[in-house]
Order: C-alpha cells, then sequence, then structure tokens
C-alpha cells in the first residue's frame, strides 16, 4: 500500500529535497538491481522543477538515473496509463482539501485557523 507523508516548509528548496530524497542519494548497484532507481514515482507542478532537481542531483554527485521514475503532473497519464475516469471538480478538490486542513489543525499544525476552507 502506498504511503502519504506530508511535509510544511516555506522554503520550496526544503520542500523539494524532501519529496526528492530517493533522486539524491547514490543509488546502491547489487547483482538483483542492476540499474537501481529511486522506488517511487515522483511527480512535479513544472518542468522547472525537473531541471532543479537535476541539477542538485548532479551538485550532490549522484551520477544519474536508468530510466527515472520522474515526471510533471502533465505527463501522469501517459505514465500511469489513460482512463476514462473524470477529474476533481472544484468542488469535490475543495472538500478533499477542506478535509485534510481540519485534520491537521486537530493535530496543531493550523490551529489558528478558524476556518480552513477559508485557504482553500
Amino acid at each position: 500500500m502506498a504511503t502519504l507523508r506530508l511535509i510544511l516548509a516555506r522554503d520550496p528548496a526544503i520542500l523539494l529535497e524532501a519529496a526528492a530524497e530517493g533522486f539524491l542519494r547514490p543509488p546502491s548497484w547489487s547483482a538483483d538491481r542492476p540499474f537501481p532507481t529511486p522506488d517511487y514515482l515522483l511527480a512535479l507542478r513544472q518542468g522547472g522543477l525537473r531541471e532543479d532537481l537535476l541539477a542538485l542531483a548532479a551538485a550532490r554527485g549522484v551520477p544519474g538515473w536508468f530510466d527515472p521514475p520522474l515526471c510533471v503532473f502533465h505527463e501522469l497519464p501517459a505514465w500511469l496509463g489513460a482512463t476514462g475516469l473524470a477529474p476533481c471538480g472544484e468542488v469535490e478538490r475543495a472538500v478533499l482539501i477542506g478535509g485534510v486542513l481540519r485534520r491537521l489543525r486537530e493535530g496543531g499544525v493550523f490551529r489558528r485557523v478558524r476556518r480552513p476552507e477559508a485557504i482553500v
């Protein structure tokens, strides 16, 4: 089953590094994994972030990946297979995000926000 991690930070570089931690450490080579790649698909919101990630990995001495599981959101249908399902509408998206914010507020993260829907 997939794991969802929520990382909160104001600095976009911190968010990129946290999301891409599997891409920022040298791959572990073995007989079982002759072409190791990160174990998850990372979808970024724009191509410039992909270029930032590749530059960050190069600066850290990570040599690269064989067929990296790295894409931009609009490329997801090609990666995962297009379906006949319609994406969430504005109301559905607001309900989902509002629910997440309400749960985070209970945990103390957005506790000063009186109405999480105002953020949505």
